[in-house]
């Protein structure tokens, strides 16, 4: 009666197909309930229908598995194209007609142009060859390369290492291009293609073994490509190891790290680093640590600089002070009239007074 009822509401929606799949399940219960007497609603053809007008297709399923319906239960899911489930109730049963329901979901597969899922299939079969084919087919050269990567008899193709090493190129997928030529000991074009890809880590790792000579050059690559990248604070360490004091400093100032860039700084016999001391003595400056500027002002020749900062922040006896320990009288005479001249052209007479 429920079934009965529910037939009705479907029409009056207008969805035809319902009503016919309903409309055949009440003539399935109404046979039963004729021919074995009692309620033809319980039966697990019935059953199984309502649960998949309810889209619980396990439920279906499970309805005819207990009564070891398997044909129908394969049935069910061939009409609704779940070859996924249709094989694997064949494969749990050892059904006859299993190698041919394979067949059938591949030809399916194929003709919809499901090539991934139909190289998922090959791949599950144990065709490797025929799997990475068609993950190339698809675009999925990354997905052939992990599969050739698993299996010796397909890196040992060399056709077929370098179609998907140049699907992988030609997609820009780098760094597994280089995972596919080391693996087949191809190490220079394995370095390549991490660098291009900036896997740096892993273009180090194989340098250290197969080109030590290229290790330094390497680190100095990865700390540019950090750069790039605006991760300055990773960068530094990589010019440090590369030997580039220089290119450190400057990602050290860039991070704001100023303790790891004065550190680095000192230990510099390079008078061209001179020129980073200002940068970094203007930070302390401007977070008020004059004694910390000063010392790295006067390490880097720029002892006006300092001078300048004391007098700008009032602080005229550390100004004094700095100057007659630095100059000589006359530079110091020179100094503050020309000091003194620059605040009166300002309009800072009192301060120049001073």
């Amino acid at each position: 009666m429920q079934l009965f009822r529910e037939s009705w509401c479907f029409a009056a929606l207008g969805d035809v197909s319902t009503v016919r799949f309903l409309h055949q399940t009440n003539q399935i219960a109404d046979k039963v309930s004729d021919e074995m007497g009692g309620d033809g609603t319980a039966f697990y053809q019935v059953q199984a229908r309502v649960a998949m007008l309810d889209k619980n297709f396990k439920l279906a399923e499970m309805h005819y598995m207990e009564q070891n319906a398997i044909d129908e239960a394969i049935e069910m899911y061939q009409e609704l194209h779940m070859w996924d489930d249709c094989v694997a109730v064949a494969e749990a049963k050892g059904h006859p007609e299993l190698d041919s329901l394979r067949g059938n979901y591949y030809q399916w597969l194929t003709e919809t142009g499901q090539d991934e899922k139909a190289g998922e299939v090959k791949e599950n079969e144990g065709d490797f060859q025929g799997a990475i084919n068609l993950y190339l087919k698809a675009g999925l050269p990354a997905k052939a390369a992990r599969l050739a990567i698993s299996r010796p008899e397909i890196t040992n193709n060399s056709d077929t290492v370098s179609r998907i090493a140049s699907s992988l190129i030609k997609g820009e997928f780098y760094e597994r291009a280089g995972d596919l030529y080391e693996k087949i000991r191809n190490n220079q074009r394995a370095l390549e293609c991490y660098c291009k890809g900036g896997a740096f880590r892993k273009a180090v790792e194989l340098a250290r073994l197969a080109f030590p000579a290229e290790v330094v050059k390497l680190e100095e690559a990865w700390g540019d490509y950090l750069v790039q990248q605006k991760q300055m604070d990773a960068a530094i360490n990589h010019f440090i190891e590369a030997g580039c004091s220089l290119k450190a400093i400057e990602a050290a100032i860039a991070a704001r790290q100023w303790k790891k860039a004065v550190h680095i700084l000192e230990l510099q016999e390079d008078s061209s680093a001179g020129k980073y001391y200002v940068k970094i003595a203007q930070y302390y400056a401007s977070m008020q640590d004059y004694e910390v500027a000063e010392q790295l002002f006067v390490k880097g020749g720029h002892i006006k600089d300092a001078i300048d900062m004391y007098t700008t922040a009032g602080r005229w006896e550390e100004a004094h002070k700095l100057a007659v320990k630095c100059m000589t009288e006359e530079e110091v005479m020179a100094l503050y009239i020309s000091r003194a001249q620059e605040l009166e052209r300002d309009g800072k007479f009192k301060e120049a007074e001073r």
